[in-house]
């Protein structure tokens, strides 16, 4: 009988500079790795690839940029930062009642940073600069009561678990781009002549649930559990936030129940269960929501999204049916 009081902090951070990815034969990009995948084998890379003034040597921004030139200068940078906290403490209260609690949090931030300069023949040979501030926190708390009395009959053995679970999910992301530097080499947002917010994403989604399991073993090779879980969840409309789920479950070890004694079978267990998850739905799926889009040509626009929302959404249920054994033979050759 007595308390227990446990932590752990983690922090890890991490840089990575690198060039843009993905297919550059069409549309304004400024791939480096595509580039090399279509070049000529007899393409020669030890060629000059810029001028004086690190102006790329082609002819015109319509062609495709050489990829050394693009890797030297459109570039990615990306910043990680990532910190993992956590508490616990158990509290054994009677020799058949324990109390634990934890309470963690998982935030994770990306900084990135993403270069297309001037010259290239992505962003219209003006240069592009394009900035993603991301952030990701989790919040978990749990709270675990555990029975384990003892019965009358020796021959059988009751744990029982009640808890309360709390996961709280918060997402930001701001983009921010600037068109056309107006001198080469300073990659800035006020060294653009356009700015514009790209992107300015804010979500949160928070589950609050309650639940129990229940385990009844006899004599060691017979076990029944039962679990019952009902949650809350802030995505869902309130007339159908709530939810129930429950699972039942069986295992026999049939060598022990029967006393079969066998130098080939040494140990059989046969299992099989039924169970019900539910979920919910990702934040804000109950109305369609306009979206203002950056201006084309000084014109703004407004669209729906292309996936359609529901105010009458519902909680989607998902059913199980588990069959199986577990055989050991020859002396568990």
């Amino acid at each position: 009988i007595g308390i227990n009081v446990s932590g752990n902090f983690s922090y890890t951070r991490a840089n990575q500079h690198g060039g843009f990815f993905g297919e550059n034969q069409v549309g304004g990009t400024a791939s480096s790795f595509a580039r090399s995948l279509f070049l000529a084998r007899n393409w020669d890379l030890n060629l000059p690839f810029e001028d004086k003034n690190g102006i790329p040597l082609q002819p015109n921004v319509t062609g495709y940029d050489n990829p050394r030139w693009s890797a030297k200068y459109n570039t990615i940078n990306s910043n990680e930062e990532r910190f993992v906290a956590g508490g616990h403490f158990d509290f054994t209260i009677k020799k058949w009642i324990r109390v634990d609690y934890s309470l963690g949090t998982n935030v994770a931030r990306i900084d990135r940073r993403e270069v297309t300069e001037i010259g290239s023949r992505a962003a219209s040979g003006l240069g592009r600069l394009v900035l993603d501030d991301y952030r990701k926190q989790e919040l978990e708390s749990n709270l675990i009561v555990t029975l384990t009395p003892e019965l009358n009959n020796q021959d059988f053995n009751l744990k029982v678990l009640v808890g309360n679970n709390i996961n709280q999910r918060t997402i930001t992301d701001a983009l921010q781009t600037g068109n056309q530097f107006i001198t080469k080499g300073i990659h800035t947002l006020t060294n653009t002549s356009q700015q514009q917010f790209t992107n300015d994403i804010y979500t949160r989604q928070r589950i609050i649930g309650l639940f129990g399991d229940v385990t009844l073993g006899y004599k060691n090779f017979a076990f029944l559990n039962g679990t019952l879980r009902n949650d809350w969840s802030s995505t869902l409309p309130v007339e159908n936030r709530s939810y129930l789920y429950p699972s039942i479950s069986g295992s026999l070890v049939f060598t022990d129940a029967f006393n079969i004694k066998s130098n080939f079978l040494d140990y059989g267990k046969v299992r099989a269960g039924w169970a019900k998850v539910g979920r919910d739905a990702a934040p804000y799926s109950l109305n369609d929501v306009y979206t203002i889009d950056p201006s084309f040509m000084g014109v703004p626009a407004a669209t729906l999204p292309s996936t359609a929302n529901s105010p009458d959404l519902k909680p989607e249920f998902t059913e199980e049916i588990e069959l199986g054994t577990q055989l050991s033979f020859a002396k568990r050759r």
